[in-house]
């Protein structure tokens, strides 16, 4: 029970590092700079700091200027904590968990980052992609390099085609980091999922006519949570597959 109270701790103070790179415009550095409100500029202190705890405590305002602060704070913590104590569930303490843990941290704030923008800043794709690679050289096979490439040209193909239209090189790069940490047949099942993940979305929207077939959608939010459901599942979806 402890180890997954301190796992959720962890996720939270990623998350809320990370979070700097989503809504506040930094690069992926540590650095002595202060932490400021976004708004009236002043410094913050130590406890106001705190993931999740801090808001609560401001009752989600700036303790100075009084301002509402985002929920999408504390939002992207929770989410983030959650996930690597849902996500631990299936793995042991060693070198795949660090991995999966890491990229599942970055993939949420980049889904975050897509979300309110409808872009990745780059210092996050790299990021990801960077996690991906190491981890393949570090376990070489021809499984992990096959999903590398089929991940990335799935979605790269797409963007030639359409010239941009239908997705992003963003996705191109996420699939492939996917392919990086697993293998051929479940990155295929990553993508074939968050295609149905991102149906299941849209289809109400066209109905109700809030968006129409030329809308722009963030796609990246439908791969991250199809990773965290095979990873989620993996036990399961890899008996199964051993079957076929």
């Amino acid at each position: 029970m402890l180890n997954y109270l301190y796992l959720f701790f962890i996720g939270t103070f990623i998350g809320s590092y990370f979070s700097s790179l989503v809504f506040e415009d930094t690069k992926l550095v540590i650095t002595k700079r202060r932490s400021k409100c976004q708004k009236c500029k002043n410094n913050l202190k130590s406890w106001m700091l705190v993931p999740v705890f801090s808001y609560l405590a401001l009752s989600g305002r700036c303790h100075y200027c009084k301002e509402d602060i985002s929920m999408a704070y504390p939002l992207l913590e929770l989410i983030t904590g959650a996930s690597f104590v849902l996500l631990s569930l299936n793995y042991t303490y060693d070198l795949s968990q660090i991995f999966i843990l890491s990229t599942m941290a970055l993939f949420i704030a980049s889904s975050f980052s897509d979300q309110k923008n409808l872009e990745i800043s780059n210092t996050l794709i790299y990021s990801t992609l960077t996690f991906g690679l190491i981890y393949m050289f570090l376990n070489f096979n021809s499984d992990l390099i096959y999903g590398f490439i089929t991940g990335g040209l799935f979605f790269e193909i797409q963007r030639y085609i359409s010239k941009g239209k239908w997705v992003g090189q963003a996705d191109a790069y996420f699939a492939a980091t996917i392919g990086c940490l697993m293998g051929f047949e479940l990155t295929i099942l990553t993508i074939f999922l968050s295609y149905w993940l991102a149906t299941i979305y849209v289809i109400p929207k066209l109905l109700s006519r809030s968006i129409n077939m030329k809308s722009k959608l963030p796609f990246i939010p439908f791969l991250t949570l199809s990773f965290f459901l095979v990873n989620f599942f993996y036990d399961i979806i890899v008996i199964n597959l051993n079957y076929f």
